[in-house]
């Protein structure tokens, strides 16, 4: 926009990891627009005045500036604003904490969007607002089988498609893990099929001037996948996106929603689709509280996928998609097994996962039960083989830090018989697919 020549609308950045002293010339010489985080470095030394600020959009709000104590520094921010300015407040959710939030700066605020606000008697099941044309599914996945079922959604949209996806995962190590893993092996499988696929990865543990790298090639490339945590589940406009897959189950309804936002912009489509375990079904349902609902994508579609490959993975004769399975698995085990640093990434992303698993809010830990959890095959889907007893050993700063998720030991008493399978060193342990297909197992006899 502009008159005549004069450009009247300019972005200036500032925030507390740019060199912020080089935007102030240009506020003072009278540009009209200026983006800041919510720090102290807005007014340093209280020397920068704003009193001809007429707008103020408060963009990606949610309730983690409630919740993190940031109120003062927005108080501070608005009291050096123009009393006469416009303002405008935009979140995809709306809790009772967005709400004060917006008390602070918005006088007698005209309430625009597709939710309602949320009720004074604290009701928790408003609706939150999605996109109308985002098609959303849901997957539920034997633990073991979470690694597999993953690498054959990737590889079916790639192979036949070619796509741009970001996976959401509960940690900074099963980013790190997962995107070691997929580069060594999952990227070549693809290039041998005449496809390149280039995975990024996004966490808070990078550097600003890192994160700001990959962030820009991932948002100019028309394909790829961004593996991430929460850290990009907010603020990031990436065009595009055609799906948003939730690796690990989000810790409230809101954040499921803000994962989800990164896809279907601006009236494009999009889809989205996350993964359960068994034990997790029920998050659904917390889910349909807030008037989300899934279509069911049974998870014997990725294994289907996984034919495309058979050849890669030197499966021989007519091989099934419990084969093509088995071999991907113990592809991705020996990869691990091969790279010592590899498999203490692997060991680290299986420890942050128990983590974070523990650290569930409590209001939603009846559907995400931890002790529901069969820690063996959560370690299948890290590649790992050790007993999980003997990798929380491997990590004793991390048992202290959470004695209540440590491994339980059995009582001594008299010594149970335990079966032992014969196995291939590098047998993955999928090669008994029919219970998970439907196979009945033993009954224990009561005694």
């Amino acid at each position: 926009m502009g008159r005549g020549r004069e450009v009247w609308i300019a972005r200036v950045t500032s925030s507390s990891t740019n060199q912020k002293e080089r935007s102030y010339p240009t506020l003072r010489r009278g540009k009209r627009k200026k983006e800041t985080d919510v720090g102290d470095n807005i007014f340093p030394q209280q020397t920068i005045p704003c009193p001809t600020l007429r707008w103020e959009r408060k963009g990606s709000v949610d309730s983690r500036l409630h919740e993190q104590g940031f109120e003062d520094s927005v108080a501070k921010i608005v009291q050096k604003c123009c009393k006469n300015r416009q303002s405008v407040l935009l979140s995809a959710t709306l809790s009772k904490g967005v709400e004060e939030m917006a008390g602070m700066s918005l006088h007698k605020p005209v309430h625009v969007g597709t939710v309602t606000p949320h009720d004074e008697d604290g009701d928790e099941s408003q609706e939150l607002a999605v996109p109308n044309h985002l098609k959303q599914f849901l997957a539920v996945v034997p633990a073991k089988l979470r690694l597999v079922s993953l690498s054959g959604f990737i590889i079916d949209n790639c192979l036949k498609f070619g796509f741009k996806g970001l996976v959401f995962m509960c940690s900074q190590n099963s980013v790190d893990f997962h995107y070691s893993l997929f580069g060594g092996v999952l990227a070549p499988i693809l290039e041998r099929k005449q496809h390149k696929c280039k995975f990024y990865r996004l966490h808070g543990n990078m550097k600003q001037e890192e994160r700001t790298e990959i962030f820009t090639a991932f948002r100019s490339n028309k394909e790829g996948i961004l593996l991430c945590t929460d850290v990009a589940a907010r603020g990031l406009d990436l065009p595009s996106v055609d799906w948003i897959v939730q690796y690990s189950a989000p810790s409230s309804a809101e954040i499921y929603v803000h994962r989800i936002g990164r896809t279907a912009r601006i009236g494009k489509k999009g889809n989205s689709l996350m993964f359960l375990l068994p034990s997790e079904s029920k998050f659904s349902n917390l889910l349909a509280d807030h008037k989300i609902n899934f279509e069911q994508f049974p998870y014997s579609q990725f294994l289907q996928s996984l034919l495309l490959i058979s050849d890669a993975l030197d499966v021989k004769g007519k091989g099934t998609m419990e084969d093509c399975a088995t071999a991907l698995q113990t592809k991705y085990e020996k990869e691990v097994y091969e790279e010592n640093e590899l498999h203490q990434r692997a060991k680290d992303a299986f420890s942050s996962y128990v983590q974070s698993y523990a650290s569930y809010p409590k209001n939603i830990r009846h559907v995400l039960p931890f002790k529901s959890l069969h820690l063996g095959h959560i370690a299948k889907s890290f590649c790992l083989r050790e007993s999980p007893s003997s990798l929380n050993e491997a990590l004793p700063n991390q048992r202290q830090s959470r004695p209540n998720f440590s491994f339980k030991k059995k009582p001594e008493g008299r010594p149970m018989k335990r079966k032992f399978q014969a196995v291939s060193e590098y047998d993955s342990g999928l090669s008994s697919l029919g219970s998970d297909f439907g196979g009945k197992n033993k009954k224990r006899k009561k005694h």
